[in-house]
């Protein structure tokens, strides 16, 4: 349900608050996201989909507070079962907007990841676990690299990461396959989203001779743009990549010929293979991976998201190196791997010396840990 915290109005319909003064228009998302009667309607909602056993998910932004969030998803309310907050895909928004320049950071990431995980498990609420959407870019180039050489293993990086948390997954078209942006070298006349190119007419009547702010801008484009996710799906390496066979309302991206669904079904090394084995991991450990808890290792470190997660004696430890350089990273205590569970990796094999795992560019690998010395590889 698209903006569903939209849904009620304060009354009178006030004017906004003015928060940017060189703007003609205001915001003035306080009059209107959770407005007085959201929950009357949402608990109306809730029980027509009771009628029908039926599951719900909800967008809602600008909404950040768990306390707030609890009210829709929260188990005894009856109203929605998981909404999708925009805490991660808004980090790295600037201060003057979404095509404004900001560097993510992994201690952002992490302090988001470890609030909602922690507060939803806590609260007897459920997360919903996305990173891509029809608004939103592709993961692989926005926060990873989509280099050639790096593309997949990238790929394979985020999906261990996200797929082994605990919620929902939920999978846009083409992330299965590690999808990329819109290649840097399309002009502007290749957009069509009216968001970005509402923008650019601004920035143009604004700012024409500042070719410093425009190129920012259009690297911004490259990153954030909505048309990033809207690329036709590529199915195979025919013409317009077997989308259509008429002639599709943009260009296909340039690396369909290998990045496509027909390469990469049944290939043990592609993105859609490892998140199949992501996925089977989930039902098989459903316990653990679904139902238990989350807690952050290393919270300090800058290049690695590592993190466990706990049901009874089970225990899951998931490492991710975000960083396209290698990266050494010490085990919190001692472990030895070679006598672990390994349960994914998007590597052939683990480098371990003495305590520190060395981990290669984008490197992702769960293990099983606990009670677990008699189920050897």
């Amino acid at each position: 349900m698209d903006v569903i915290n939209f849904i009620s109005k304060a009354p009178g319909l006030p004017n906004a608050t003015v928060s940017d003064p060189s703007s003609k228009y205001q915001h003035g998302c306080e009059h209107y996201a959770n407005g007085p009667r959201l929950h009357e309607y949402l608990q109306q909602i809730g029980s027509l989909m009771n009628e029908y056993n039926a599951f719900s998910v909800g967008e809602m932004p600008w909404v950040n507070e768990p306390e707030e969030i609890i009210k829709s998803v929260g188990f005894d309310r009856a109203e929605l079962n998981m909404i999708f907050n925009f805490d991660i895909v808004d980090m790295d928004h600037g201060s003057k907007g979404k095509f404004s320049p900001k560097q993510w950071s992994m201690s952002d990431l992490k302090a988001i990841t470890n609030k909602w995980q922690s507060f939803m498990h806590q609260n007897d609420g459920w997360n919903a676990l996305y990173l891509e959407n029809h608004d939103q870019s592709r993961t692989v180039s926005r926060w990873g690299s989509d280099k050639p050489k790096f593309r997949n293993v990238a790929a394979r990086m985020f999906a261990t990461f996200l797929g082994l948390q605990s919620g929902t997954p939920f999978l846009y078209q083409g992330q299965e396959l590690g999808m990329s942006n819109i290649p840097e070298d399309w002009e502007m006349t290749e957009y069509r989203d009216l968001e970005t190119l509402n923008h650019w007419k601004k920035i143009i009547a604004s700012h024409a001779d500042d070719v410093h702010l425009l190129e920012t801008t259009k690297q911004q484009y490259r990153l954030k743009s909505r048309d990033n996710a809207r690329t036709p799906m590529q199915w195979d390496s025919s013409v317009h990549a077997g989308f259509t066979t008429g002639k599709p309302w943009m260009r296909v991206n340039n690396n369909y010929p290998t990045c496509n669904a027909a390469a990469q079904v049944g290939d043990p090394t592609s993105v859609f293979e490892h998140w199949a084995h992501i996925l089977r991991l989930r039902k098989d450990h459903r316990d653990v991976l679904v139902y238990g808890n989350f807690s952050l290792v290393d919270a300090q470190n800058e290049d690695v998201f590592a993190y466990t997660r706990r049901f009874g004696e089970q225990t899951i430890l998931v490492v991710a190196n975000f960083r396209e350089g290698e990266a050494r990273w010490t085990m919190p205590e001692r472990v030895d791997v070679k006598e672990e569970l390994l349960l994914v990796s998007n590597y052939p094999d683990l480098r371990v010396e003495g305590r520190e795992t060395v981990l290669r560019p984008f490197e992702a690998f769960a293990c099983r840990r606990g009670s677990i010395r008699a189920q050897r590889l």
